[in-house]
């Protein structure tokens, strides 16, 4: 429906933002129905879904430079966001709670401290480095798999 409206003129609406939106609504309805009913794999996934959702809206309407940065930081905050629902869901289990705290704390570091000391510029030039030569590095992964593995 949401692609209609954007096709016909009503919504100015991309790919992306209806994805966005799409995960939103999903992950919504399935945390409210997942809630006290012990469905703790749907539970965790439908709060990541959400959380990704709204990582493509942020990724949409705003010019970001470092989408590397934006990607590792989400997915700790993501994870720590989702752990933090399996917590609220069932507050016995501390290590929820536990992971959660650890997963958002490193999300917090990694985008203020981290980029303060300089760390993504050496991070990125790795990762430009590691884009480049990916596929030899695999072949060779795939060689030394290959001549250590039990006969």
């Amino acid at each position: 429906m949401l692609s209609y409206l954007g096709k016909t003129g009503s919504i100015n609406l991309n790919i992306l933002e209806v994805i966005g939106i799409t995960f939103i609504l999903y992950g919504i309805l399935s945390v409210y129905a997942s809630l006290s009913n012990g469905y703790r794999d749907r539970l965790f996934l439908s709060s990541v879904l959400f959380f990704v959702g709204i990582v493509f809206i942020v990724e949409f309407n705003f010019n970001l430079v470092d989408l590397r940065g934006l990607t590792f930081a989400s997915i700790l905050l993501i994870g720590g966001g989702a752990f933090l629902i399996l917590f609220i869901d069932n507050s016995k289990e501390k290590i929820f709670l536990i992971a959660a705290v650890v997963l958002i704390a490193l999300g917090f570091i990694s985008t203020n401290i981290l980029k303060q000391l300089g760390i993504f510029k050496t991070v990125n030039k790795l990762a430009d480095w590691v884009d480049v030569f990916w596929p030899v590095i695999f072949i060779f992964l795939g060689i030394i798999i290959f001549l250590t593995r039990k006969k």
